[in-house]
């Protein structure tokens, strides 16, 4: 049969001719094609208005130049450290044994293990395997992690050269630059003919408007699928804007589910619609949830196989589809740092904005016409390493846009029952989100007692565990193993391993929280699904209980670290991850910390948390 790929019942590798064309689909309906309004400037309007794209063009290169120096500086800071230091901090492995090095159509990997592992590196860390010399190593890519086995490939644009099986090799913590695709962003817009039209955006002078045929259209598409009346708003102007629309969409309120309903119907329509998001976690979960529509759209995915979902149609380049474009609507997903060169779009969605720093995003909105943001500001923001002379420069494109239009803010949430979500409504969304009728009597059950009944008694939904202990920074051993034997009692109790999940803000406790596991299941093992992790990587996760162990007892580090520590949008997202039991471990004596006056603000959350909540104390022993 005439056909491009392999199609094997469902798991789709590469396109298939004869399979898409058996595919239903949606009529196309006849509305009007969208054009960027181009508004006349006069030659001294258009004079003035190419001064501030240039002003806020070196403001922003400004921004990346001075997070690449100091992302640079941390870095070469750190390997002059001796290795134990560096061991202790997290930073790297020593003792790593290469037991197998591949190559595969292309590609190559090695194989790793090692003895102990108290490393903060996670899929996607860059890396430098060398043996004793950093300045000698091969710079690198960790693939996928185990507790003791890892695989990891070349890092972009080079080879794994140099490595040969055996003993003595040191895994380094690396450097990953990404500051050539930033300044080729901004490169691009002073040079693109829309640079006044996006700058007209951010800034605020274009403000985004609704086609009103497409409006009621998009309202008549809304009724006809399960959206709650705020969804439906925010699919039917998301559906009709002429700029962009932006969706605040706080824990568990179904943003997926609206970005998926929109990108399939934009698609059904006959659109090229790029969904992007700052990790390819976050993009597969939303093609997928795309792909689950079924409204005959094509949906493809941009990047490396490992990046990849075996169920989803995946090339490692825009060239690569190319060559066996579509006809009609497809879904593409890809990250902006995939090069967008010659592809274009007719509608950007944005997941995770509040993550996206503006010239990342900028590179984005330079693929299409028009754009959807979808996110939430009091949940995690960019990463910022450097300090900067204007704090604009380091917000959000969320944050940036939602100044000027505040969009449509869903406001039922169905993860949250009503005793986990009092707290993160009032302290985050003013009171306006509410949990839907299902969820707000939602309980954890169990198939028989557990042994910790005072703390996991599903009747108390939020409970906050008094531990004990003294000087504790990134690890403290006490929570560590009250949190395993917590996880452990729940699943023996019925909860099935992958409800369970274990939050914590730092990745040595994240470690130690493992090797804790490891030891008290024995051999019986840790239960399948069972995850610990760091706050940073639970966003848009949700269990039926979660344990989070805030770790920190030594009050002057807590101080210190308040802007990481306490940053609300972590507290945030840190809370919000469970559907029926929130357990909340910590040292007492952490409220008694006196910050800086800028982040009093930002503790008397905690003290407010645990001012509303069941407290119980730590069993002994």
């Amino acid at each position: 049969m005439a056909a491009t790929g392999l199609c094997t019942h469902g798991r789709v590798r590469t396109l298939c001719v004869v399979c898409r064309r058996d595919l239903p689909r949606v009529p196309r309906a006849a509305l009007p094609r969208f054009k960027v309004p181009v508004p006349a400037r006069t030659e001294s309007e258009r004079g003035r208005s190419e001064a501030r794209i240039e002003s806020f063009l070196q403001a922003m290169e400004g921004y990346v130049e001075r997070e690449k120096a100091a992302a640079y500086a941390r870095h070469k800071e750190n390997l002059k450290g001796d290795l134990a230091s560096r061991v202790h901090a997290g930073r790297a492995i020593e003792g790593v044994h290469v037991t197998d090095l591949h190559e595969d159509g292309g590609g190559e990997w090695a194989v790793l293990r090692c003895g102990a592992n108290w490393s903060k590196f996670r899929a996607g860390s860059s890396l430098l395997l060398h043996q004793g010399d950093p300045s000698t190593a091969t710079a690198c890519r960790l693939l996928t992690e185990g507790e003791l086995e890892f695989r990891v490939g070349p890092e972009f644009r080079q080879r794994l050269r140099g490595l040969k099986v055996g003993n003595g090799w040191i895994l380094d913590e690396g450097w990953s630059d990404y500051s050539e695709n930033l300044s080729r962003a901004l490169d691009d817009l002073r040079l693109s003919p829309r640079r006044h039209w996006i700058h007209d955006l951010l800034s605020g002078a274009q403000l985004p408007t609704l086609d009103p045929v497409r409006l009621k259209r998009g309202g008549e598409l809304a009724a006809g699928v399960k959206l709650d009346e705020h969804q439906a708003e925010a699919f039917s102007r998301a559906f009709a804007t002429t700029g962009y629309h932006l969706i605040q969409g706080p824990p568990g309120s179904g943003k997926t589910a609206v970005l998926a309903q929109l990108a399939a119907t934009l698609a059904g329509q006959g659109q090229k619609v790029l969904v992007t998001a700052v990790t390819h976690r976050a993009i597969n979960h939303a093609l997928r949830k795309t792909q689950a529509q079924r409204l005959g759209t094509d949906v493809v995915k941009i990047g490396g196989a490992e990046r990849g979902d075996d169920d989803m149609t995946t090339f490692s380049s825009f060239h690569g589809w190319r060559e066996q474009a579509l006809r009609g609507g497809v879904v593409v997903g890809a990250t902006c740092h995939t090069r967008l060169d010659h592809a274009f779009f007719d509608t950007v969605i944005f997941d995770e904005a509040s993550q996206f720093p503006i010239p990342l995003a900028i590179r984005g909105m330079l693929a299409g016409k028009r754009y959807v943001f979808i996110g939430d500001d009091q949940q995690m923001e960019p990463v910022v390493v450097a300090e900067h002379p204007d704090e604009w420069v380091t917000w959000s494109i969320f944050r940036v846009l939602q100044r000027h239009d505040a969009g449509t803010m869903l406001r039922t949430t169905y993860r949250l029952n009503t005793a986990l979500n009092e707290f993160p409504s009032r302290a985050f969304y003013g009171g306006q989100l509410r949990p839907s009728r299902e969820a707000a009597s939602r309980r954890l059950q169990f198939a028989r007692r557990p042994r910790h009944w005072e703390i996991l008694d599903p009747s108390t939904p939020s409970v906050i565990v008094n531990v004990p202990h003294e000087g504790a920074t990134v690890r403290s051993p006490e929570e560590a193993r009250l949190a395993a034997a917590l996880a452990l009692d729940a699943v023996q109790a019925g909860v099935p391993g992958h409800e369970v999940g274990i939050i914590t803000p730092y990745r040595a406790q994240e470690r130690l929280i493992k090797h804790e596991l490891l030891r008290q299941a024995g051999r019986v093992g840790v239960p399948r699904g069972l995850v610990v992790e760091t706050v940073e990587r639970v966003q848009g996760q949700e269990r039926e209980l979660t344990i989070l162990s805030l770790t920190v007892s030594d009050l002057a580090y807590a101080a210190d670290a308040a802007e990481f520590f306490f940053r609300p949008s972590r507290f945030n997202v840190a809370l919000t991850r469970a559907r029926s039991k929130r357990v909340v471990l910590m040292d007492p004596g952490l409220l008694r910390i006196r910050p800086s006056r800028e982040f009093e603000p930002w503790v008397a959350h905690l003290r407010a948390f645990c001012a509303s909540s069941v407290r119980v104390s730590a069993p002994p022993g």
